[in-house]
């Protein structure tokens, strides 16, 4: 039986399943360039602040999946201001310094500044997942559109109606479009693979 549910209260059950997951899964995301200790302070962060969100899924209680959204994604830079230094401070020294470019051009708006205008305004006033992942032994199973088939129920709720995410493989960019029925609008400049922006109404 799959079951969701967003995470409000602190578990570190819960977050190191989380951790374990998105390292296994996300090898090119921010969050997997973090040490562990930031990477425990960045989801506590989902857990405890307004307009982010935490969604993990269970299968017969069994944590299998995880997603992070915001409500824009100018959230994640304002909600984890307090945690920059620390983040630039271990990008520096694990000599990840790709990856901090690539920070700067998404905090600067480098990366959409060749986007039309209404797109422009799409992804900076609503909602945002940035990161999901599902365990490798529960891919391929119908888990995953599931997953966010009731998170984006959860939202409509919140009356939030769209929804934008960044994919940056066809494998991915073929889920959100096929079985999600996302729809292109563009692309993120990132060094050295663009992200693909998707989005969809709900």
């Amino acid at each position: 039986m799959i079951t969701i549910k967003e995470i409000k209260k602190l578990d570190d059950k819960v977050i190191n399943k989380t951790i374990e997951i998105f390292d296994n899964e996300i090898h090119d995301s921010i969050l997997s360039k973090l040490n562990y200790n930031l990477k425990y302070e960045y989801l506590k962060k989902f857990i405890l602040e307004n307009n982010i969100y935490f969604y993990v899924c269970l299968f017969e209680d069994q944590i299998v999946g995880s997603a992070l959204l915001g409500n824009t994604p100018n959230d994640y830079f304002t909600k984890f201001s307090n945690l920059k230094y620390k983040i630039i401070l271990n990008l520096i020294f694990s000599f990840k310094f790709i990856t901090l470019l690539n920070i700067s051009l998404a905090f600067l708006q480098i990366d959409i500044f060749h986007l039309k205008r209404e797109n422009k305004i799409i992804i900076n006033n609503n909602l945002n997942l940035t990161l999901v992942a599902i365990d490798k032994n529960f891919q391929s199973k119908g888990i995953g559109k599931l997953f966010l088939e009731k998170i984006l129920i959860d939202f409509k709720k919140k009356d939030m109606n769209l929804i934008t995410l960044e994919a940056d493989n066809l494998r991915s960019i073929s889920f959100y479009k096929d079985k999600l029925d996302f729809k292109i609008i563009g692309k993120k400049i990132r060094l050295f693979k663009n992200q693909t922006i998707l989005i969809k109404n709900f």
